[in-house]
């Protein structure tokens, strides 16, 4: 039995009995009413760290002392979390990502046996036996399976569909109290309302190291120098699905718009965008994947795009306002007309200087 108090403090009868062996920490003689002078008060300040991330090793090592896996399995174990895009390595460390968190919350909810870790071992020492030919592989099956079968349909009926219904969370809608749900659009996950479509609330979100859910308010549009050509408004610094770009205040009675060109990820090429009636100039981009290509300066109202460098020279042959550079093994560098049939072609002359 625990001896709580008792463990410091003493009756008189039990201090006479234990002077010779009486302890510094043992409580004096106390009565009620007595005023106890403070002599000393040292403040100290803990936080509970939460435990560290795993890395592969330790996520074996976890795996091993759980008795789930096997050493012929831990590869695939990882090869799996990693390969669906349920993890990140971040600096030799796994962290979950909103695909993982979600995954997890439906399968755990869905089939809360069959990702008990205990069931897990369970199911590897039987496995065990199997392999060691002293348990019939059918009755261990048909043992899993009855129990499976019934989480199984009731799945395939309960189960939320994040893209229909959403997940629900237990974040209140700021505009009509409802809850609101994750959800997955075409640009990833976020935040909506459950009252859809008689309120239309959204919001980004981040979880922290927690998976706490936080939703992410949208920021708010910067001024800029520039007016806009067609109203004479001043336009404002929007940030899209691209990045950011410029939208004439007036909107929606004034609907242009202009990227924000940056020398860091842009560069102008001076050759028109020849999209009719565009007016935009092409400028240099890279893609997702870090790939150079062209573009219209007027994106996302103008969506003309090339792979080749466009130089500002006229064609010759028809006129075209401006040709392309290209690079093949066979042919080096050379200029050819981007216009359908012209054919026009020059080879670039590189002039290598000797050191």
């Amino acid at each position: 039995e625990f001896p709580g108090f008792m463990a410091l403090y003493m009756s008189v009868d039990d201090e006479i009995e234990s002077k010779s062996r009486k302890k510094k920490d043992d409580l004096p003689e106390l009565s009620e009413g007595m005023v106890l002078k403070l002599n000393k008060l040292d403040p100290k300040q803990h936080f509970t760290m939460p435990p560290p991330r795993f890395s592969e090793a330790y996520l074996i090592k976890e795996l091993e002392e759980n008795g789930i896996g096997r050493p012929s399995t831990y590869s695939a174990i990882l090869s799996t979390i990693r390969g669906k895009g349920y993890v990140d390595l971040l600096k030799g460390y796994f962290k979950p990502n909103e695909l993982g968190f979600i995954v997890n919350d439906l399968l755990v909810e869905s089939f809360p046996d069959l990702f008990d870790v205990e069931f897990t071992a369970k199911m590897e020492d039987d496995l065990d036996l199997v392999a060691a030919a002293k348990v019939d592989s059918l009755e261990i099956l048909a043992r899993f399976y009855d129990s499976f079968k019934k989480e199984l349909e009731a799945a395939s009926k309960d189960m939320l569909s994040i893209k229909a219904v959403g997940m629900p969370t237990d974040i209140v809608c700021p505009e009509c109290n409802s809850k609101l749900t994750i959800r997955v659009g075409k640009n990833g996950h976020f935040l909506g309302c459950s009252g859809y479509p008689e309120c239309s609330y959204t919001r980004n979100y981040t979880r922290d190291e927690k998976g706490i859910i936080h939703p992410v308010e949208p920021s708010s549009d910067e001024t800029s120098d520039r007016i806009c050509e067609k109203c004479g408004k001043p336009m404002l610094i929007k940030q899209g699905k691209y990045g950011a770009f410029y939208a004439c205040s007036g909107y929606p009675n004034c609907k242009n718009t202009h990227s924000v060109v940056s020398n860091n990820s842009e560069q102008a090429t001076g050759v028109n965008c020849p999209e009719k009636d565009c007016g935009g100039t092409l400028v240099q981009r890279k893609s997702k994947r870090g790939k150079i290509f062209y573009g219209c300066s007027s994106f996302p109202d103008c969506t003309f795009a090339i792979w080749d460098k466009p130089v500002a020279k006229d064609c010759p042959k028809c006129g075209a306002r401006f040709l392309l550079e290209k690079t093949t093994k066979k042919q080096g560098t050379f200029q050819a007309c981007h216009t359908k049939g012209c054919g026009y072609k020059q080879k670039v002359q590189q002039n290598f200087q000797t050191l």
